[in-house]
């Protein structure tokens, strides 16, 4: 049997407001509409994906084990997946194009603050995998599960459903690993409002570059960047 692969990187454009993810993604006329959609097919390192302005709310998902970094899979939603190599990038910049997480209220039972939005089908605004890069947005309203750990009785608030409200990055499993991995996950020019997590509740194992951050909180540690 013959294996066929893409050779080239592939630009594709997404638009909130007049897109269709049963079109071609290939031009800002077939445009796709969510960036979930893109996130599963903008896939292949080099591949470029153009924002169109709007507002990002529909639309989640979990992200792959393979380029997460972490040795357990995902469970919680996403709203944009950045593939290793992969850029995502706004086409009139932050003030234009938002990103939006989701809220989840727990309860006091379970979450020590129940009115954090941490609850288990809270949502994260971005992932940024290894080499790739996430430009030009507003991440807002992203939350990550916190309720859950409690309710289990875990003080691990390490894993990769529990951090980076706004955005994650790729995890390494030693300094060394980390350090190399996390520093090639971009994240510029963006804009990381109101998100909260366990941990890292603007941003978690990502290299900030030209960003601002306002009004985000870690639950138990990192208020902005851990």
């Amino acid at each position: 049997p013959f294996t066929v692969e893409r050779l080239f990187m592939t630009h594709f454009y997404v638009d909130a407001t007049n897109g269709d993810d049963a079109k071609s993604g290939a031009s800002e006329a077939t445009a796709w509409k969510t960036l979930a959609f893109a996130s599963t097919n903008a896939t292949w390192a080099g591949d470029v994906v153009t924002v169109l302005p709007g507002t990002y709310e529909e639309g989640s998902l979990s992200i792959p084990q393979g380029i997460s970094g972490w040795s357990t899979a995902a469970t919680r939603a996403t709203r944009v997946v950045v593939h290793p190599g992969v850029t995502f990038e706004s086409r009139d910049g932050a003030a234009a194009t938002v990103v939006l997480g989701a809220s989840a209220t727990g309860t006091p039972e379970v979450d020590m603050d129940a009115a954090s939005g941490c609850g288990v089908n809270a949502v994260r605004c971005a992932f940024v995998g290894s080499g790739g890069t996430l430009r030009g947005f507003t991440l807002r309203g992203g939350r990550t599960d916190y309720g859950s750990l409690v309710a289990n009785g875990s003080t691990d608030l390490q894993g990769v459903d529990h951090m980076g409200g706004g955005v994650l990055g790729l995890y390494g499993t030693n300094a060394a690993d980390f350090e190399e991995k996390y520093a090639q996950c971009l994240v510029e020019d963006c804009v990381i409002d109101d998100c909260r997590a366990p941990r890292g509740g603007a941003a978690r194992y990502v290299r900030l570059r030209i960003c601002v951050v306002s009004n985000c909180r870690g639950i138990n540690m990192g208020s902005c960047v851990r």
